[in-house]
């Protein structure tokens, strides 16, 4: 059976917008909620980190929604859309990153009563590392702030013709207004309604799809003969992006950056009553991503199904894969009045997700790793300069979303600081808990070259993208049954970022020119998921032969056992010279070491 897509232009009704509207006003009062109950209780603990008392049900499910960001969610489907079903091994990565962050860090963060990743630096090593880890991640989320929120709303401004500048508003001003008010609590909360919202839509859309298909299975057959269905594809070459290997072990090394040291994580876990709550809700959020990601791949499949003879991205005015899925919903839901609008407001709620948990990481971040260091605010001011932060960085996200929308450079720049400083980032926090030789020079030069890697490896990718694009695993599309004419864009519609099929056009043919690209491209040609596990590796190797020069800590027994992880406190580093003396670096003396216990100590009796 084939059935034709209907490709004519539709818009939001007043209906579709109320729909909205309710969504946001759920997620403010929310927020107003937690602000009364809470209102006697002026503690920065309480704010930024629940005040250490949640369980690990919302906690578990607000990690899941806060991990698959809005462009994720909008995403999948379009990536599965192009490259088929080997994407849901990406999974498998999260189960392991999970595992690793609940085992190895979270444990030590935990019994440090942190409430931000970055402290651990200063513990560990020297608050100049700490300092460049808290900047280095602020100037990262604000940049990546801006594109979270600007990418959703252009997608539904292509489709649907709302305003974009309304959409980018309104939901930056619904997140500030209830982060602010009800700090982490309302944000887990929401997280987790938000996340009932999205298995509701894509529930919904796979019922409706099958419907107007004839059954599931018609549009499974349909990928089937299409080449979608490719879940056995182990290929172990590390310049294919789409396979078991690339997704499961550089995927898996990606996602532990954002498990175990990214603050909008480590926040979370922080906000749990103890460690073993906390490891229970790293488990809970991999039940959490694979019912999320096993529906983003079955809506995926019913995309394909669907216009699996009619590409919309070759044919209309489409011109990312992320528009797919509210153009699909645009088209199923067309005789029903207000069900656009739901369905769309519930897939659009992850883009919720992902601008609260990002200004209540920066707004902890700031509080704790730029101001506390050097002014004793009150537990009061602290609170209220937390919430003067979330109102600061989401007007700084706003501001960042009009210059994605008038430079396509910063939309990439975005992209590669998060690729650029995941992988490095977690080396540092490695080397701190894994290996007790290593030291502040080692931690430092060590993240440099780990960035600096990166930054090569992937200023070479551009460099030969055209010879790299046979790589990336494309699967043909079809226009077989395209309309002959193509309707125009919506009047209210922005011009659209340059498509990937028209950059792909511009590219020298990589089968003439496979001969002629020197040696290192093979380097440069590595699939992205690795380069988490590049910088890494660099980091980790720089980073201990830095330790080994300048003499390492003096002994194992120089470093607070809470600092270290015990399995490997007693085995790792021993190669070192025992008579290695006290060291100093740029000025600071191996006692630093004593005066960071006493600063915990103080920490743990609070």
């Amino acid at each position: 059976m084939d059935f034709a897509p209907d490709f004519t232009r539709r818009t939001f009704s007043a209906g579709d917008y109320v729909v909205f509207a309710l969504m946001f006003l759920v997620s403010t009062l929310i927020g107003c909620f937690y602000f009364y109950k809470d209102r006697k209780k002026e503690d920065r603990d309480e704010f930024l980190i629940g005040g250490r008392s949640l369980s690990p049900y919302p906690v578990g499910l607000s990690l899941s929604v806060s991990v698959v960001t809005g462009t994720l969610v909008l995403g999948t489907p379009g990536d599965v859309y192009a490259f088929g079903t080997t994407y849901i091994w990406l999974v498998i990565g999260f189960f392991l990153a999970a595992a690793v962050a609940s085992e190895i860090y979270v444990p030590i963060f935990y019994g440090l009563r942190l409430r931000s990743a970055y402290e651990y630096l200063e513990y560990r090593f020297h608050r100049s590392v700490r300092i460049l880890g808290a900047i280095t991640y602020i100037v990262h989320t604000v940049i990546y702030l801006g594109f979270v929120i600007y990418a959703p709303a252009y997608a539904l401004n292509v489709v649907t013709g709302w305003n974009i500048w309304g959409a980018i508003t309104s939901t930056s001003f619904v997140c500030i207004i209830y982060t602010a008010l009800g700090g982490l609590k309302a944000v887990i909360w929401i997280d987790v309604a938000q996340m009932i919202f999205i298995v509701f839509g894509f529930v919904s859309v796979l019922i409706q799809g099958s419907l107007k298909a004839g059954g599931y299975e018609v549009l499974w057959k349909k990928c089937i003969d299409g080449g979608r269905i490719n879940f056995g594809n182990f290929n172990p070459d590390p310049r294919l992006s789409n396979t078991f290997w690339s997704l499961c072990v550089g995927g898996g090394l990606s996602a532990t950056s954002l498990y175990a040291v990214n603050q909008a994580s480590v926040q979370r876990f922080m906000s749990c009553r103890s460690a073993t709550t906390a490891k229970a809700a790293a488990f809970l959020n991999c039940a959490g991503l694979l019912i999320l990601y096993v529906l983003a791949m079955l809506v995926g499949v019913e995309i394909y199904g669907y216009y699996h003879k009619c590409d919309p991205l070759q044919f209309t005015h489409l011109t990312q894969r992320d528009q797919l899925l509210p153009f699909l919903v645009m088209d199923l839901f067309q005789n029903n009045p207000g069900a656009p609008g739901l369905i769309v407001a519930s897939i659009y709620s992850s883009c919720l997700s992902s601008v609260s948990t990002s200004l209540i990481a920066l707004s902890s971040v700031t509080v704790t790793d730029i101001f506390s260091p050097w002014w004793d605010f009150s537990e009061e001011r602290s609170t209220w300069i937390a919430r003067g932060s979330v109102v600061f960085y989401g007007i700084l996200g706003i501001l960042f979303a009009f210059l994605t929308s008038r430079l396509e450079g910063l939309l990439k720049a975005a992209l590669v600081i998060h690729g650029l400083l995941g992988g490095p980032m977690l080396g540092v926090f490695t080397l701190g808990i894994l290996f007790p030789c290593a030291n502040p020079a080692g931690a430092i030069v060590g993240l440099l070259v780990g960035v600096a890697m990166n930054a090569w490896v992937f200023s070479g990718a551009l460099d030969y993208s055209w010879y790299i694009e046979q790589f990336q695993g494309f699967l043909p599309l079809q226009t077989d049954m395209c309309p002959t004419t193509e309707t125009s864009l919506p009047s209210n519609a922005t011009t659209p970022l340059a498509s990937l099929s028209t950059a792909m056009s511009t590219h020298q043919s990589s089968t003439t020119a496979a001969g002629t690209v020197p040696a290192v491209v093979e380097i440069y040609s590595m699939s992205f998921w690795y380069l988490s596990a590049w910088g890494f590796t660099f980091t980790i190797v720089v980073g201990l032969l830095i330790s080994f020069m300048t003499c390492g800590q003096r002994s194992r027994k120089d470093v607070d056992p809470r600092f270290v992880h015990p399995f490997f406190s007693h085995w790792l580093c021993i190669f070192l010279p025992k008579s290695a003396q006290k060291w100093t670096w740029c000025g600071v003396p191996h006692d630093f070491v004593r005066n960071n216990t006493k600063v915990m100590q103080r920490r743990l009796k609070t």
